[in-house]
């Protein structure tokens, strides 16, 4: 029989399993727990005893205390009298000693096992001096330590209680008066702290045992309620976590088994066991399908390996192209900016005008493009243009553009003239349907007369040193490209000394924020309301900074340009700003000649003095050095980009690279009172910058480091 029990417990289901061996475990441990807690209560209890009889004595000496040094001190000064007989004389008042007999006597009349008896072998009482063994060994004890305690187990009236002993002593100097003035004392020369007696607290035993054995049945409730919460548990978890997934792993197993007619058979009547034993079966029968998808999947690998080196192969030339598109894309890129003037001050003998321009592509090539060029002695052509489109086409029909601009203009035909020739050019055979906006204008630098014609571009604000910024009005015309033989008018004005012209592309105002508001044309007038008494290379840097702190975190969407021109003649040069200087320097010491070389002939132009020339130099060469020296992580060519301007009195140089970011006011300043040898490497370089110049100011932006140097110059 008890082979054919085991068998049958074997053919259970594992959650049937699980629960029969899991709720008797519950069950035992919480058995045991039961028991062990019940123990260590018991082994708890004279503990648990002696420590609430130390709180009721604390309680009742406190009472008993407080009467003493404050009740009846205050009845003495009223002209009452205490004694034991007060229940009889009017006016008398209870002692201390009485007050806690009292005490005693109403919490023995509820009749629960609880009593607090103060005894003494000096007691006026006679009924209150040490009765027993008990509670003269408990004297001694007390004798030699007042502020422990005397405890022992008892039984009394058939009873089992808790007799706990607790010295009483003199706490207050009325009641050494009182004891000591008593005729009937047997001692009279207490003094204040001795120890006048034994306050006993009995506490019967079986009340708390009952609790114990209450706690032990709530013990063993809540562990029969557990192990049922765990029977529920356990049954819907292993039915949901562990009986259904396992018949539904057996079913699928068996159906994909079922599938392949080389798998051996194997009747279900002849199984034996729960689900794990039939998935083991299953297992092994699985074993010839295995290995037939093996073979299977050795073949699919070969045929894999060979389609992947295939693949890898057409990667590569794929890659190959891609590099060598990308090589071809930055070199048209390079060669498109070359193709605009970047050097300046353009023209550095001049002192009747100054000009400068920036173009930011969208992408590594763009179709906005400026110009700027003599045709004269006395003019000077300024242009602005917008191709449509973006990328490589665009790219080329503005170099084919600007081509045909220039060569036609330098004819020293009019603008109006200019735009309409250059339109007939580019409309024939323009399959593409590209057009190109472009502001067209020439400045006499002699008269200050400008002359200028449309294509559909953003028209130029005029800057006024007056405060003053309004567009020039539109002399209309048609976007390059579009319809052969359009007309274009001339517009004509005279600028005063020291006003300019801030020429743009649509790039600058569509610019987006996050929200996707455009910068708009009333915020650039804004802009120039507040920066037109810069220098022009001031002008432009200003206005792109903004731009770019506008639309920070969107993408760049089109080409940014802008060219802006200041008409000095006639003008003080000390208030002018002309031959503002811009550098591009490479990551390299050898670049420090140039650097040096450029400061002289600027300085040389404005006329600084020597000493502002040295100072400014040795600045600059400390930064350059530097950045070079420390600011890059690699070894590739990085630009590091200089701007000098020289306006009212006051030299400005601002360098920008993309090296770590280092903000020079940050560093430690360095101990010159420390000898030579003695100081820290480092550190002077920086000391010295900012001492020798009025101004230093850094900036991270975009990821790039940008230093600004003031220093006023004297007249």
């Amino acid at each position: 029989m008890l082979k054919t029990g085991f068998q049958a417990f074997r053919s259970w289901r594992v959650g049937t399993k699980l629960i029969v061996l899991t709720v008797p475990l519950i069950a035992a441990i919480s058995l045991v727990a039961a028991a062990v807690e019940h123990q260590r209560n018991k082994a708890n209890l004279q503990e648990k005893l002696t420590q609430r009889a130390r709180s009721l004595h604390t309680q009742i000496m406190a009472d008993r205390g407080y009467y003493a040094k404050v009740v009846v001190p205050r009845l003495i000064e009223l002209g009452g009298t205490m004694g034991p007989d007060y229940e009889k004389v009017h006016g008398r008042f209870p002692l201390p000693a009485t007050f806690v007999r009292e005490v005693s006597a109403i919490t023995a009349s509820h009749k629960n096992g609880y009593q607090a008896n103060l005894i003494s072998p000096w007691a006026i009482n006679k009924d209150k001096r040490l009765k027993d063994d008990f509670q003269r060994e408990a004297f001694d004890y007390l004798m030699k330590n007042p502020k422990g305690h005397f405890a022992r187990t008892d039984t009394i009236e058939g009873r089992t209680v808790m007799r706990v002993l607790m010295a009483d002593v003199a706490s207050a100097q009325s009641c050494v008066n009182c004891h000591n003035g008593h005729p009937q004392s047997p001692k009279r020369d207490f003094q204040l702290n001795d120890l006048m007696g034994e306050l006993e607290i009995i506490m019967p035993v079986d009340q708390y045992m009952q609790e114990s054995r209450q706690e032990l049945a709530l013990t063993l409730a809540g562990g029969a309620g557990m192990s049922v919460l765990v029977l529920v548990i356990v049954a819907f978890s292993t039915r949901r976590t562990v009986t259904q997934p396992l018949a539904s792993l057996e079913e699928k197993m068996e159906t994909f088994v079922g599938q392949w007619p080389y798998a051996p058979g194997h009747p279900a009547a002849q199984r034996f066991g729960d689900e794990v034993v039939h998935i083991a079966e299953v297992f092994d029968q699985m074993k010839a399908v295995i290995g037939s998808q093996q073979r299977e999947l050795l073949d699919a690998n070969q045929l894999l390996e060979k389609r992947v080196v295939e693949r890898t192969e057409e990667l590569r030339r794929t890659m190959e192209e891609k590099e060598r598109i990308g090589s071809e894309l930055r070199i048209a890129s390079e060669i498109q900016k070359s193709i605009l003037p970047r050097a300046f001050p353009a023209f550095p003998d001049r002192d009747d005008f100054e000009l400068y321009a920036e173009s930011i592509p969208a992408k590594e090539m763009g179709g906005d493009f400026y110009d700027f060029f003599l045709i004269d002695e006395e003019r000077l052509g300024l242009v602005i243009a917008d191709v449509s489109g973006k990328g490589v086409p665009a790219a080329i029909f503005m170099a084919v553009s600007r081509t045909m601009l220039k060569a036609t203009a330098m004819q020293g035909v009019d603008p109006g003239e200019c735009l309409r020739q250059v339109n007939n050019l580019l409309c024939p055979d323009n399959d593409s349907a590209m057009f190109v906006t472009v502001f067209y204008a020439i400045l006499n630098t002699r008269t200050g007369e400008l002359e200028y014609s449309n294509a559909g571009h953003n028209l130029p604000y005029l800057l006024s040193p007056r405060g003053s910024v309004a567009l020039l009005d539109n002399p209309g015309g048609m976007a390059l490209g579009v319809i052969q033989d359009s007309p274009y008018q001339i517009k004509r004005i005279r600028l005063r000394p020291g006003e300019g012209l801030f020429l743009y592309t649509d790039g600058v105002t569509e610019a987006m924020d996050t929200q996707g508001s455009l910068f708009s044309d009333a915020r650039l007038k804004q802009l120039l309301l507040r920066i037109q008494d810069g220098t022009t290379l001031e002008i432009i840097r200003d206005t792109v900074a903004e731009v770019r702190a506008y639309a920070v975190g969107e993408p760049q969407a089109d080409d940014i340009t802008l060219l802006a021109v200041r008409y000095l003649q006639g003008m003080d040069n000390q208030a002018s700003a002309k031959g503002a200087l811009r550098l591009v320097l490479r990551n390299r010491l050898s670049e420090l000649s140039r650097l040096g070389e450029a400061i002289e002939q600027f300085a040389e132009r404005h006329g600084l003095p020597q000493q502002v020339v040295y100072a400014v130099n040795l600045a600059l060469e400390e930064l350059v050095t530097n950045i070079i020296s420390y600011g890059y992580a690699d070894a590739a060519e990085h630009h590091i980009v200089l701007w000098l301007s020289f306006r009212n009195g006051q030299l400005r140089a601002e360098i920008e690279d993309d090296g770590r970011p280092f903000n020079p006011l940050e560093a430690p300043k360095p101990d010159l009172s420390q000898p030579l040898d003695e100081r820290p490497i480092g550190g002077l370089g920086i000391h010295l910058l900012t001492t020798m110049m009025d101004g230093v100011e850094y900036r991270r932006q975009e990821g790039k480091n940008r230093l600004i140097l003031t220093k006023l110059v004297s007249a």
